[in-house]
């Protein structure tokens, strides 16, 4: 998971990503914090990774308990400290295909943390 969350976020510029737990398996979130502290310590995540000027940060975060699975803003609005629900009105969407699509040198030319 978190692996994913590096490959996706460097693939779209990002300099933060999210690992959202459900509150019904809030007794994973140790287990899920050590491997982001691993993570941090091997140089996978933090600043600088493995020496090049490429940064991206994890944050863990707990929800109540269930949202509306698969609904952007239910989440969005979990990741905000707010209940889960579904906004009202119009949000913006972006699916991960859509988000990357128009960087094709993702695929062309990785980058360099990526080689090594």
């Amino acid at each position: 998971m978190i692996e994913g969350a590096i490959i996706a976020g460097l693939a779209i510029g990002a300099k933060v990503g999210f690992i959202y737990l459900r509150g019904e398996y809030r007794y994973l979130l140790d287990i899920m914090e050590k491997a982001v502290a691993d993570a941090y310590a091997k140089g996978f995540l933090g600043k600088n990774i493995f020496g090049s000027d490429t940064e991206f940060q994890v944050i863990t975060h707990t929800g109540a308990g269930a949202y509306e699975v698969g609904e952007e803003s239910a989440l969005m609005e979990s990741l905000e400290g707010k209940r889960g629900f579904r906004a009202s009105g119009p949000r913006s969407r972006r699916s991960s295909a859509s988000t990357a699509a128009p960087r094709p040198s993702i695929t062309r030319k990785p980058s360099p943390a990526c080689l090594t």
